[in-house]
């Protein structure tokens, strides 16, 4: 009768087990996972699960997270000195004749009237606020746009997050969308 119990006991454990392990992952688990598959390795990126927290409160949709990660790592690739402000001589575009740092965070944020009273804040969660409002205006102002709609609407908002039209190439564009695609598998 013991042997019975114990073998019962045993079964339920492992059918828990077997259940925790199959059981869907987050969408915050998986951005974190798909961040540290396209971060840096040539100096120590951000906390993945920070960052995935960060951008999760900000943006649920799929499309939107993956672009923003994407986009990230062609500006910043997700380093941890970036995101603090500790840009060195050739990073956070600078201003050509004063030198002076124009763009911050890991996405890169120019100031305005909207984000200036944010800017240069070393937290994740409030520049993934304004990378993601940036984002958002960025699709919305392609979407409608001649020719921009349906699979070239990535490749707009890519354009227009930079600050160009929506119609108007910018360098890199292809390794953006490349990149774009990879984690948007990954999600």
């Amino acid at each position: 009768m013991k042997t019975a119990w114990l073998l019962i006991l045993a079964l339920s454990l492992l059918t828990v087990v077997t259940v925790a392990r199959s059981a869907p992952s987050t969408l915050e688990s998986r951005v974190a996972r798909a961040s540290q598959n396209v971060a840096t390795n040539r100096e120590p990126a951000v906390d993945s699960a920070e960052l995935a927290h960060a951008l999760v409160a900000v943006e649920k949709n799929e499309d939107r997270l993956a672009m923003l990660l994407a986009i990230g790592v062609h500006e910043s690739a997700l380093r941890a000195s970036i995101a603090r402000g500790e840009c060195g001589p050739h990073e956070c575009d600078r201003d050509s004749k004063t030198h002076a740092i124009q763009a911050w965070g890991l996405w890169q944020q120019w100031k305005n009237y909207l984000n200036r009273a944010d800017w240069g804040n070393p937290s994740l969660g409030v520049q993934a606020k304004w990378a993601a409002r940036q984002l958002r205006g960025a699709y919305a102002r392609c979407r409608d746009y001649p020719g921009m709609g349906g699979p070239n609407l990535s490749r707009a908002a890519i354009r227009a997050y930079a600050g160009r039209g929506c119609d108007q190439p910018i360098r890199g564009e292809d390794a953006r969308l490349a990149t774009y695609l990879k984690v948007r598998r990954q999600l």
